[in-house]
């Protein structure tokens, strides 16, 4: 027995040891430090020193800075270091990076100049890594960063910063693949960068903006005024020919860099963007998707009072402020039956303790009665209890594979997407039979099947679904009831391009054997456990008809016995009706499956102030929102392809393959889910004009298929040249524009409408809009209106196309006088009063403000800034009636340097030539005089031509055979001879336009007179010109 004792006492104390140590292990895994903790700083334990316990560090040289590089390849060597930049310093040998810095180093107002970064890698620029608690302030750097290799995340500062970046400027070239940026590659969640400036030339295939490539933290008062991807490779052919559908085709994809998520301040952010500013180029024409003058995509992010006054251009998905702006989205698990159910009988057992104790003095009958109905009603819960079990475990699986169902579509998808790419690489010169294709791609459109709702996208489940005679759903595939993707060449088949049919139907059958196994596998999962359902659904209904019937019994043996318990009975016979009625409509639950519920989230109550721009931002984190733009401006001009917005190009949702990494998830699993989508644009303004190529163009947003528009307003002139959809707010609102305003020119072909070219919801906005349209659905308030939609308090200046779809509705889309309409509560005053802007390169040089119908002094223009080796010209505009608010900005075209006289010699060469800087009107004149020629240059204006105007000194080049001939130029009231040369058959000299010339031959040259050939024609006849332009200089007789 105590040798029994003693074996226990020992597996007690090994197992207590075991226990110790696995306890160990725990702790220190518990310890452990991630790498991303080491690159962030964030495994230091130790709080923030104040800097004046910092060691001091004075950095006045190349050798300096090279051995703080060195010496920071340690990450904990300088986090307690103050690096002090003492002189301007430049790098000889321009390759130099700080590995990883977690102190404070201040330039203090000095510069790092000859910075060369060009070797393999990622995460470079002079600061590789700022940590959490690293601050680099007060600096100045130029240079140039092109890493090789995979090239991402690099900017002139730093690679990543997870701290903070402040007051800092850059200058030069930046040039990676991924997540580049002029200040910083990356901006972590921890990251700021605060009060900096870029005016580098930044360029990159994917993330690319002026200041930060990819922002998790935030970006405080910064600003660019640097070019973002405004070049692309060069293509063998016209910019004109760079078309949507010609962009698609893998052949041009090969030879156009087609960037995407390019902004001037950031280009994909789902942090926090404020008071910044853009004032540099942002983009390439026809080419890039997500491109905006603050951030080309904002993910989930906030930007509050950003303006952009730079020129942003790209393909797809373009905005003055923001490319692409991507919802909030929030699953949230409702309380369903099964829950409801535990809740219900835990009622009624506490119901059921209380009358328990009441029953204690009525006898054994009422106690048994009692523990039998006790007893029903635990089988009833078991049995719930099982369902609970198994509801969740087909939850889960239906759930899986509805996930797998929307990959494989969005696989489909991609695929089709990949074949179209390569269709129209294919020219075979075979051609399609149009009209059955056209059927066969719309016959199962006609057929009115039901289909199902998949992850936002549609599948046909008539067509495409019937049995196979076994209890598992079957996938058919066949030519007829195939869906292609939408026709990439605009309905009208090029006919030099083949469409592999079969490729289609290849992905087609992969799709449907990919469905019918995900089908398959609920079918089983459902049959596998129907039995189980059923039998558990039996015991409920049982169980409680038994407790049902006890309870009546039960209730006699009270009745009979005492009155006062009869408000119990009555509670516990209502809440057996309660779990009944539960039973039932779990019954009817358990075998539908009903999708989740859907909540546009975005319509929130107006507030802020427009005026409130420039400021130091001040904001509380705690209530930072998401999927939210405010209080921003765009002044800048605005062209792409399609999806073009003043404001934002487009509100909608990247669909991922793994969707949990965009979608916020809460409450426990159940079949009762609600999804919220949130996205918000409010009290922004656009001055800017927007022009687009195809469809959806809008003076805030271009499309949006989610969210609100609210109390925004536009005034700049809204365009498509060859597509629909235009509207003064938003080209086509899948949800509610409220409160908003719009004035200006709009122009497209259907669907054109002064708040929006189609909407849904469309409260109390105004217009004074200028339509054109050449197709149909065109009204002053919106081109279409969805029919559930609501119209409610809208207003509109009469004479322009009445409200919706040309036709006026009193309390929906009235009509109103001029001075009426500007009277009204709501109206901002700009319809009364209009600015002028002019502009050059995205910097305002002027603004006049005019009420309706004034006129603008023409001496107040200001002159359009000069450019090397281009001239400048304001548009066409009518200063003499304003009629509303106009951004006008200078357009550069270069000088013509060479001009030629309409008058040629025999041979068609002209007599003369000059050189200079000239406007393409411009026109050389050559008129005969008494003496000479006179040489001028005409304006060639409309009203006629004024030659005098143009005054300078030019290079002429005039037509002479003459061996010998000398150039004169009057001057002072007399010829006097300037220099000049011959070249070819050409005599070059310089003189003032406008003057006079004349050509001679002086005494002594050994030729007699001679009429130069190449002003024997066209000016005067041929001894005319031998008399005016060649002079022989002879002595007069009686002059020494």
């Amino acid at each position: 027995m105590k040798k029994r004792k003693m074996k226990w006492m020992a597996g007690v104390s090994l197992a207590l040891s075991g226990m110790l140590a696995l306890g160990d292990v725990i702790l220190a895994s518990a310890e452990s430090v991630t790498y991303g903790q080491y690159l962030s700083g964030g495994e230091s334990a130790q709080p923030p020193k104040a800097e004046s316990e910092y060691t001091v560090i004075a950095v006045s040289t190349e050798e300096d800075l090279r051995r703080l590089a060195e010496e920071c390849g340690l990450d904990t060597w300088s986090r307690d270091k103050y690096v002090k930049l003492e002189n301007d310093i430049v790098l000889l040998d321009g390759d130099l990076m700080i590995p990883s810095f977690g102190g404070i180093f201040d330039g203090g107002g000095h510069k790092v100049s000859g910075l060369e970064i060009t070797a393999a890698g990622s995460c470079v620029g002079l600061f590789r890594y700022v940590q959490a608690q690293g601050v680099v302030r007060n600096l100045t750097v130029s240079g140039k960063v092109a890493p090789g290799g995979s090239a991402s995340q690099a900017g002139l500062v730093a690679g990543v910063n997870y701290g903070r970046i402040q007051n800092c400027t850059v200058s030069g070239t930046v040039r990676g693949a991924e997540k580049v940026g002029g200040l910083a590659g990356v901006n972590e969640g921890s990251g700021e960068i605060r009060g900096c400036s870029s005016a580098a030339m930044v360029s990159g295939d994917h993330c690319t903006g002026g200041i930060c490539g990819s922002n998790q933290g935030t970006l405080n008062n910064c600003s660019n005024s640097g070019s973002v991807n405004t070049y692309s490779v060069d293509v063998p052919y016209g910019i004109e020919d760079i078309t949507m559908e010609g962009l698609e085709e893998r052949e041009s994809l090969g030879k156009v860099a087609v960037h995407t998520d390019t902004g001037g301040i950031a280009g994909y952010s789902e942090g926090k963007i404020y008071y910044c500013s853009n004032e540099g180029t942002v983009g390439y024409q026809h080419v890039g998707y997500n491109t905006g003058g603050i951030v080309g995509r904002l993910h989930q992010g906030y930007l509050q009072n950003c303006t952009n006054t730079g020129h942003v251009l790209g393909r797809k998905d373009v905005g003055g402020i923001a490319g692409q702006m991507e919802p909030f989205l929030e699953i949230q698990y409702l309380n369903d039956k099964l829950g409801e159910i535990d809740r219900e009988a835990d009622v009624f057992f506490d119901l059921l303790e209380a009358a328990q104790e009441d029953l204690d003095g009525y006898g054994d009958q009422a106690q048994n009665l009692a523990r039998s109905v006790g007893a029903h009603v635990r089988n009833a819960s078991d049995a719930a209890g099982n369902l609970t079990g198994t509801a969740n475990d087909l939850w889960y699986i239906y759930n899986q594979e509805l996930t797998g169902i929307s990959n494989d579509l969005s696989r489909l998808n991609q695929e089709w997407a990949n074949q179209a790419e390569a269709d129209g690489s294919k020219t075979n010169g075979d051609k399609i039979d149009r009209s059955t294709a056209d059927r066969d791609l719309t016959d199962s459109d006609k057929n009115g099947s039901d289909s199902s709702v998949v992850d936002g996208n549609v599948i046909n489940m008539a067509n495409v679904i019937d049995s196979d005679g076994s209890d598992r759903p079957h996938l058919s595939v066949s030519g007829g009831d195939m869906i292609l993707p939408d026709n990439p060449w605009d309905g009208e088949l090029k006919p030099d391009f083949q469409v592999d049919l079969e490729s289609y139907l290849a992905a087609l059958r992969r799709f449907g054997e990919g469905v019918s196994g995900h089908l398959g596998n609920m079918t089983d999962a459902t049959s596998d456990r129907s039995g189980g359902i059923h039998d558990n659904l039996e015991i409920l209904d049982r169980e409680m008809e038994a407790a049902g019937e006890d309870l009546g019994r039960l209730a006699d043996v009270l009745e009979e016995g005492s009155h006062r318990n009869s408000a119990n009975v009555d509670a516990l016979i209502a809440q057996a009706k309660t779990l009944r009625r539960c039973m039932n409509e779990l019954r009817d639950d358990l075998f539908r499956y009903e999708g989740i519920a859907v909540e546009d989230d975005s319509d929130e109550a107006a507030g802020g102030d427009l005026e409130n721009l420039g400021a130091e931002a001040y904001y509380d984190t705690s209530s930072f929102q998401q999927g939210k733009i405010t209080l921003s401006i765009n002044k800048g001009i605005i062209e792409a392809d399609t999806n073009v917005g003043g404001i934002v190009g487009q509100v909608a949702t990247e669909v991922d393959f793994d969707p949990e990494d965009d979608i916020s998830v809460s409450g426990t699993e159940s079949f009762n889910m609600e999804q919220t989508v949130k996205a918000v644009i409010r009290e922004s303004r656009n001055l800017g004009d927007v022009t687009g190529k195809k469809d959806y163009v809008g003076g805030i947003v271009g499309k949006a298929d989610h969210g609100a528009v609210v109390s925004c307003e536009s005034y700049g002139t809204v365009e498509s040249t060859g597509g629909s959809y235009v509207g003064g707010i938003a080209g086509a609102s899948g949800y509610c524009v409220r409160s908003c305003s719009s004035m200006g020119a709009l122009s497209g072909k259907d669907y054109v409408g002064g708040i929006a070219g189609s909407g849904c919801d469309i409260f109390y906005s105004y217009a004074y809009p200028e339509l054109e349209y050449s197709g149909e659905c065109a009204g002053a308030i919106a081109g279409t209106l969805e029919e559930e939609g609501v119209l409610y308090g809208n207003y509109y200046v009469k004479g322009n196309v009445p409200g919706v779809d040309s036709i006026g509705y009193q309390d929906g889309a009235a009509p109103l006088e001029y001075g009426e309409f500007c009277s009204l509560k709501g109206v901002p005053g700009a319809f009364s009063e209009f600015t002028v802007s002019f502009q050059a390169d995205g910097k305002e040089l002027a603004a006049f403000r005019c009420g309706y119908g004034e006129a603008l002094d023409m001496g107040q223009i200001p002159e359009v800034p000069e450019k090397e080796g281009y001239y400048g010209v304001w548009p066409e505009f009518d200063y003499g009636f304003i009629t509303g608010n106009k951004v006008l900005e200078a357009r550069y075209e270069k000088w013509v340097t060479s001009l030629a006289s309409r008058q040629k010699d025999e041979s068609g060469r002209s007599l003369v030539l000059v050189q200079g800087r000239f406007l393409p009107k411009n026109r050389l004149e050559l008129v005969q005089e008494e003496a000479g020629f006179r040489l001028s240059v005409s304006l060639g204006d409309e009203g006629g031509e004024r030659p005098d105007e143009y005054n300078d000194i030019v290079t002429v080049r005039a037509l002479s055979a003459e061996e010998g001939a000398v150039a004169e130029v009057w001057k002072d009231g007399t010829f006097k001879r300037t220099a000049s040369k011959t070249v070819g058959s050409y005599l070059e000299f310089s003189m003032e336009v406008p003057g006079t010339f004349r050509i001679t031959v002086p005494e002594g040259s050994g030729r007699g007179w001679a009429v130069p050939a190449c002003m024997a024609a066209g000016v005067v006849g041929a001894a005319a010109l031998a008399a005016v332009l060649v002079r022989r200089r002879r002595k007069r007789k009686g002059k020494k």
